[in-house]
C-alpha cells in the first residue's frame, strides 16, 4: 500500500495493533511499520496516565482494530508517523453534533476524564466531550480537579447546560451527590444559641466556622449595639464567642448569625422553650444511653451463657467419643473372645473327623454295591427253565387229552403275567412262547 498517497489524500486506514512500546502503539500498513505517538491516541482509547509499568498502559490495546491516518512519512529515517485523533475528528464533529440534539438539561450520563485543566475537568460523553467546571466537581472547597479526579476516570455526570451555537455542553458532578452544607445546616433553627470561632475579618462583617465545619457571617450591624466602623472594634481572630442563628439560606448556602441579639428579650420566649427543649433533649439522650448500657449488659450476658453452653456442649462431645470408645473396645473384646472360641471348637472338630469319616465313607459304599447285582441274577434263571419243561410233553399227548392241555395252558398263562408284572425283562419272551399253542390242534388232528 501507497504511504505516500494516503498522506496526500488524508484517507483513514483500518488496521489494528500490533505491539507498543515507551512511547505509544505500533500499527503495521503492508510491509510498513507504523507508529502512533501517545498523544495522537483516541482519548476514548487512552490509558489510565498514572499507570505504574507500560505493559499496564498499552497492553490490553494488542489485538484491538483501530483507524489512523498517515501524517508524516520520512522513508531516509525510516519514519512513518499515524494519528487515531485526527482519523476520528471528523467523526467526532458528526457525533457532536448529533450527541447536542438530543442531550437535555438534567439527564444523567457516565464518561470518562479525558483531560484536567485549572478551571475544571474535561469528560468524554458518547464520543463528545463536555466541561465540569471547578465549582460543579464538588461540595468542597478544591483548588484544582486532579484533588478528586485524574484521568480515565469513569464518573457519572449530570447535563446543566446544552449550548447548539457554541457546541458546549456543561456538566456537574456535585449535583449527583447529597449537599452536605444542607444536612448540617437542617440539625441547626433560627433562633438558636451556639458557639463559634471567629476564622477572618472583613469591612463588612466577620466570619466565624460553628461546628461541622459551617461558617456563618456575622454582619457588622449585628456585632454590637453601638455603631462601629470595623470588626476588629468588637471581635478579633481565634475569639470563642456565643452567636445567635438569625437567617439560614439554604439556596445560597448561607446562615446569618448575630453577636448583638444573644442577650435580646425579643428571644426571651424562644431561648425559654429552646432550654426546655434541650432538657428533654438531654433526658431523652440519658434514657437512650440507659437503655443502649442495659441492651449491652444483656448482650454481655446473653453472651456469656452461649459461651457457657458451648463449653458445656463441647465438654460433652468429648465425653461421648470417650465413653462410645470404651464401648467399641468392649463390644470388639467380646466379638474376638467368641471368635477365639469358635476357632477352638472347630480346630477340635477338625481334629476328630478326619479318623472317623474317612471309615464310614469306605465301609458303607461296599455293603450297598454288593447285593445289588445278585438279586436280578437269582430271578432270571428260573424264568428261562419253566417254559422248557412245558414244551416237551405236548407233541406226545394225544387227541384224547385235549381237555387237560386247554387246562395246563390256561394253567401256565395265568402265573406268567404275575412274573411279568414283578420282573419286567422277560416280558417280551413269554409271548413268544404262548404262540406255539395254536398249532398244537393241528397235530393232534394228525394223530386221529
Amino acid at each position: 500500500m501507497d504511504v505516500e498517497e494516503l498522506l496526500r489524500s488524508g484517507n483513514v486506514f483500518d488496521g489494528s495493533i500490533i505491539g507498543y512500546n515507551k512511547g505509544g502503539l505500533i500499527v503495521p500498513i503492508g510491509t510498513l511499520r507504523g507508529f502512533v505517538p501517545a498523544s495522537q491516541v483516541s482519548v476514548m482509547r487512552r490509558p489510565d496516565a498514572n499507570a505504574d509499568t507500560v505493559d499496564a498502559r498499552w497492553s490490553k490495546m494488542v489485538g484491538e482494530p483501530i483507524r489512523v491516518t498517515v501524517i508524516e512519512v520520512d522513508r531516509q529515517r525510516h519514519r512513518l508517523i499515524l494519528s487515531e485523533r485526527s482519523a476520528l475528528q471528523e467523526t467526532r464533529e458528526t457525533i457532536k453534533d448529533r450527541l447536542l440534539d438530543e442531550l437535555k438539561e438534567g439527564d444523567i450520563r457516565t464518561g470518562r476524564v479525558t483531560s484536567l485543566a485549572d478551571f475544571g475537568a474535561f469528560v468524554n460523553i458518547d464520543g463528545a466531550d463536555g466541561l465540569v467546571h471547578l465549582s460543579e466537581i464538588s461540595w468542597d472547597r478544591i483548588e484544582h480537579p486532579s484533588e478528586v479526579l485524574k484521568i480515565g476516570q469513569e464518573v457519572k455526570v449530570k447535563i446543566i447546560a446544552v449550548d447548539q451555537d457554541r457546541k458546549r455542553i456543561g456538566l456537574s458532578i456535585r449535583q449527583l451527590q447529597s449537599d452536605p452544607w444542607v444536612v448540617k445546616a437542617s440539625s441547626l433553627k433560627e433562633g438558636q444559641l451556639l458557639e463559634g470561632t471567629i476564622t477572618h475579618l472583613t469591612k463588612f462583617g466577620a466570619f466565624a466556622r460553628l461546628s461541622g465545619e459551617m461558617e456563618g457571617l456575622i454582619h457588622i450591624s449585628e456585632l454590637s449595639e453601638q455603631r462601629i466602623n470595623h470588626p476588629k472594634e468588637v471581635v478579633k481572630e481565634g475569639d470563642v464567642v456565643t452567636l445567635r442563628v438569625i437567617k439560614i439560606d439554604t439556596e445560597r448556602r448561607r446562615i446569618g448569625l448575630s453577636l448583638r441579639k444573644v442577650d435580646s428579650a425579643q428571644y426571651a420566649d424562644l431561648d425559654w422553650k429552646m432550654m426546655i427543649s434541650n432538657e428533654v433533649q438531654d433526658s431523652q439522650k440519658e434514657q437512650a444511653a440507659e437503655a443502649r448500657d442495659v441492651q449491652k449488659e444483656q448482650a454481655a450476658e446473653a453472651h456469656d451463657v452461649q459461651k457457657e453452653q458451648a463449653a458445656e456442649a463441647q465438654d460433652v462431645q468429648k465425653e461421648k467419643p470417650v465413653e462410645a470408645h470404651d464401648v467399641q473396645k468392649e463390644q470388639a473384646a467380646e466379638v474376638h473372645d467368641v471368635q477365639k472360641e469358635q476357632a477352638a471348637e472347630a480346630q477340635d472338630v477338625q481334629k476328630e473327623q478326619p479318623v472317623e469319616a474317612p471309615v464310614k465313607k469306605k465301609k458303607q459304599p461296599a455293603e450297598v454295591k454288593q447285593p445289588k447285582p445278585e438279586k436280578p441274577a437269582e430271578v432270571k434263571q428260573p424264568k428261562k427253565e419253566k417254559p422248557a419243561e412245558v414244551k416237551q410233553p405236548k407233541p406226545e399227548k394225544s387227541a384224547e387229552v385235549k381237555q387237560p392241555q386247554a387246562e395246563e395252558s390256561a394253567e401256565v398263562q395265568e402265573p406268567q403275567p404275575e412274573e411279568s408284572a414283578e420282573v419286567q425283562q422277560p416280558q417280551p419272551e413269554e409271548p413268544a412262547k404262548v404262540q406255539d399253542s395254536p398249532e398244537e390242534p393241528p397235530a393232534a388232528e394228525e394223530a386221529s
